[in-house]
C-alpha cells in the first residue's frame, strides 16, 4: 500500500483555467487523508472546490515521515520507472507510465535522453550538495530504468529504488504538475501534459520541481510565505534556482548538514588550510544557473546538542583566527493545507541558536581559545590563537541554548605561519614580545607581556635604567627623574626623599623640595599610575607634568626663605599624610606600590604663573 502520505503541487504558471475533468478519487481513505494540494495563481476557485470535494477531509497541518533517523545522514536510492509499469491515478484510474517516450521526445532537441536524465541528476546532486541525504541513483543492469516493479514497490538497494519516478496524465497543462508520495513510499509522478523540456535557465522548470519533489518525497510538506521566497511553497517558481533558506533549513533538520556525522573529534571533518588565505566554510556551491540565496549554507546546527567538529593540521607554529557567522534572515511562515495557507508566524532564522565555538589541541580535549560572548545572532570570532607545534588541531562549533530547531552558520578559518619579527630567536606565535628582542622571556610581573614590549608601550616604566620594569624593582627604589622648571628669579627646584617609606609606620618618610623660590606658596601632588611622558606645563614654560593622572593635590604650604632668592622649600611626611587622609588617592596604600610626586608653586610672572619641580618615584616597602 501506498505511504499515507500524499504531497501535490501545481506549477505556479499564470493565466491557466483548468475544469475538472476526472472521476472521484481514487485509492483508499488512510492514502488519500494527506493530501497536500496547491494550485496556480489563476486557477479558477469552482475547480478548487470540485478537487477538494473528492477528497477526505485534510489535517490543518501534517509533519510527514522522513528516511532514516532524524538529524542523521541517511543513503536514498532512487530510480526510472520504465514505460509501460501501471500507475495509479490521482483521479482516476490506472494508466501505464510513459517516463521515457514523453521525455525522449521533449528533449530530442536538446540532446535527448541524455539531457533530461543529466536533468534529473543533477536535481538529486543540488539536494546532496546543501544537507546531508546521499542519493544514489539505481538501474536493471545495462538500461535506464528499474525492474519494473509495481508502483508502490519499496526499494530494494540494488535495482528498485526508494524514490522512483514515472509520468503519466494527470490534468492537463497548468493545473497539478507532479505530486510526490512521502517516505516510506517516496514515489514521483510527473504530468505528461507539461512543458518539462522549456530550456530557460537549464531547464529550470523541469529541475525546480523535480527538486521540490524530491523534498516532499524525502520528509517536507508545502509551506507558504508572504515575504520570502522559497522552493516548497505551494505553486512552482522558476525565479529561484533550487533549494531556499527555508527548504534547506527544513531538509538539515531532517538529514543534517553537509558534514553530518562530525560529533566528535574522531569524526571530525578534516580540512586544508593554506597560510595567508581565508577558508570560507558554508556558503553552497552555485547552482546551475542564478545565484544562492545569500542566506544559504550546508553548515548548521540542527538540535539541542548538537556538535560540529572541524581539523586541520599544520606544519610548524601558527597563529589561527576564526569568525563564526550565524546565518538567516526573517521571513514569514505558514503551513499550506487543504488548498490554502495556514495562520502565519515569523521565523527568526539568524537566532535560533546562541552559538559559539573552540579551538583545541591535538588532543581533542585541551581547550585553546573559546568565543562565546558576541549576542545571540551576532558573530563570534578569535584572533590569533597560538597553536604553539606543528600537528592537527580541532575547532568545534557548539550551541548554548536553544529549541530543537536548524540554525545555518558560515565558518572561516585562516592560519598565518608564525615568524622572528625581532631576531631573538622566538617565533611570534611564542614569543612574549614579539617587537622587541626578549631572548630570555623576562617577564617580571608574570602578565604574559614580555618587559621589553611593556617598557616600550610605557605601560611600565624604568626609571633607574637597570633593565628591569621599576614594578618590579624592590623598595624603596627612589629615582629624581623629569626636569624642573626655572622660576622667574632662575630657581631650579629639586626633589628628594628621606627615611623609609615603609606602610607599617605612621610617619617617617619625608619628601623634601629644596631650591624653591623664596616666599611662594605650593604643595605636593602624587599620583599611583606611574610617571607619565613630559608635558609642557603651560604655553612657553619650562616645566614639564610627569606624574600620570589621576593626581591628589596635598595641603598648600609656604616655601619660606627670601624673596627673589632661591633659599625655600617645601616638605612632606607622606606617612603621616596617608595616616590622617583615609580617603586619600589610592588608600588604602598597600606594600609594593610605586608612588610618584612633584611640587607645584605659584610664580606669577612665569608662563602659566606657575612652575614645577622635577619628579620623585619610590615604592613603599611592607
Amino acid at each position: 500500500m501506498l505511504n499515507l502520505s500524499l504531497a501535490v503541487l501545481l506549477s505556479g504558471l499564470s493565466g491557466a483555467t483548468v475544469q475538472p475533468h476526472f472521476a472521484a478519487a481514487s485509492g483508499t481513505a488512510e492514502e488519500l487523508a494527506s493530501i497536500h494540494l496547491g494550485f496556480a495563481p489563476d486557477v479558477d476557485l469552482s475547480y478548487i472546490a470540485s478537487v477538494y470535494s473528492m477528497l477526505p477531509p485534510q489535517p490543518e497541518y501534517f509533519t510527514g515521515p522522513q528516511w532514516g533517523v532524524q538529524g542523521a545522514q541517511t543513503i536514498v536510492t532512487w530510480s526510472l520507472i520504465p514505460d509501460g509499469v501501471s500507475i495509479p491515478g490521482l483521479f482516476g484510474g490506472a494508466e501505464a507510465s510513459t517516463l521515457f517516450a514523453q521525455m525522449d521526445a521533449k528533449f530530442a532537441a536538446q540532446g535527448g535522453r541524455a539531457t533530461w536524465i543529466a536533468r534529473l541528476e543533477s536535481s538529486f546532486a543540488r539536494w546532496e550538495e546543501v544537507c546531508g541525504i546521499d542519493f544514489v541513483r539505481v538501474t536493471d543492469p545495462g538500461v535506464d530504468w528499474d525492474t519494473g516493479a509495481p508502483f508502490g514497490a519499496p526499494g530494494n538497494g540494488v535495482s528498485v529504488g526508494d524514490i522512483r519516478i514515472a509520468m503519466r496524465s494527470v490534468d492537463g497543462v497548468a493545473g497539478i504538475t507532479d505530486y510526490a508520495y512521502s517516505p516510506a513510499s517516496g514515489d514521483i509522478v510527473l504530468d505528461l501534459a507539461e512543458d518539462w523540456a522549456s530550456a530557460a535557465n537549464v531547464n529550470r522548470f523541469l529541475r525546480n520541481s523535480l527538486m521540490q519533489k524530491i523534498a516532499f518525497a524525502s520528509g517536507m510538506l508545502p509551506m507558504c510565505s508572504s515575504n520570502s521566497n522559497q522552493l516548497c511553497e505551494p505553486t512552482i517558481s522558476t525565479l529561484i534556482d533550487g533549494p531556499q533558506q527555508d527548504d534547506i533549513r527544513g531538509m538539515q533538520r531532517l538529514y543534517g548538514d553537509v558534514y553530518e556525522a562530525d560529533n566528535a573529534a574522531s569524526a571530525a571533518t578534516s580540512v586544508v588550510l593554506t597560510a595567508a588565505v581565508a577558508l570560507d566554510l558554508g556558503p553552497p556551491p552555485p547552482p546551475l544557473a542564478g545565484a544562492n540565496d545569500a542566506q544559504a549554507s550546508t553548515l548548521s546546527i540542527d538540535e539541542n546538542g548538537d556538535v560540529d567538529w572541524f581539523s586541520f593540521s599544520v606544519a610548524q607554529p601558527t597563529a589561527l583566527d576564526v569568525v563564526l557567522t550565524p546565518i538567516g534572515s526573517t521571513y514569514s511562515q505558514a503551513p499550506s493545507s487543504n488548498g490554502a495557507c495556514g495562520v502565519a508566524s515569523s521565523v527568526f532564522a539568524k537566532t535560533m541558536y546562541d552559538l559559539a565555538c573552540e579551538v583545541l589541541a591535538s588532543d581533542g580535549v585541551t581547550v585553546l581559545a573559546r568565543a562565546d560572548s558576541a549576542a545571540i545572532g551576532l558573530p563570534e570570532s578569535l584572533t590569533d590563537v597560538v597553536l604553539a607545534a606543528p600537528g592537527t588541531y580541532y575547532v568545534r562549533v557548539f550551541e548554548l541554548s536553544g529549541p530543537s530547531n536548524t540554525q545555518l552558520y558560515h565558518l572561516r578559518l585562516r592560519v598565518d605561519p608564525c615568524v622572528d619579527s625581532d631576531g631573538d630567536g622566538l617565533d611570534d606565535c611564542v614569543d612574549n614580545c614579539p617587537s622587541v628582542s626578549n631572548p630570555t622571556q623576562a617577564d617580571c610581573d608574570n602578565d604574559g607581556v614580555g618587559d621589553p614590549c611593556e617598557l616600550a608601550a610605557f605601560t611600565q616604566f624604568d626609571l633607574d635604567g637597570n633593565g628591569v620594569p621599576d614594578a618590579c624593582d624592590p623598595c624603596p627604589n627612589i629615582v629624581a627623574y623629569c626636569s624642573a622648571g626655572t622660576s622667574s628669579a632662575g630657581c631650579v627646584p629639586s626633589i628628594s626623599a628621606s627615611g623609609a617609606p615603609s606602610i607599617a609606620a605612621t610617619s617617617g618618610f619625608n619628601i623634601n623640595v629644596a631650591g624653591v623660590e623664596g616666599q611662594r606658596s605650593g604643595l605636593l601632588f602624587y599620583g599611583v599610575s606611574g610617571p607619565r611622558t613630559p608635558l609642557v606645563w603651560a604655553p612657553g614654560s619650562s616645566s614639564f607634568q610627569c606624574v600620570k593622572s589621576p593626581v591628589q593635590r596635598t595641603g598648600v604650604q609656604g616655601s619660606g626663605g627670601g624673596s627673589g632668592l632661591c633659599n625655600g622649600g617645601f616638605s612632606l611626611d607622606i606617612l603621616a599624610y596617608w595616616q590622617g587622609h583615609p580617603s586619600a588617592l589610592g588608600q588604602p596604600i598597600g606594600a609594593d606600590q610605586l608612588v610618584n610626586l612633584q611640587a607645584w608653586y605659584r610664580d606669577p610672572t612665569a608662563p602659566g604663573a606657575t612652575n614645577l619641580s622635577n619628579a620623585l618615584q619610590f615604592k613603599t616597602c611592607p
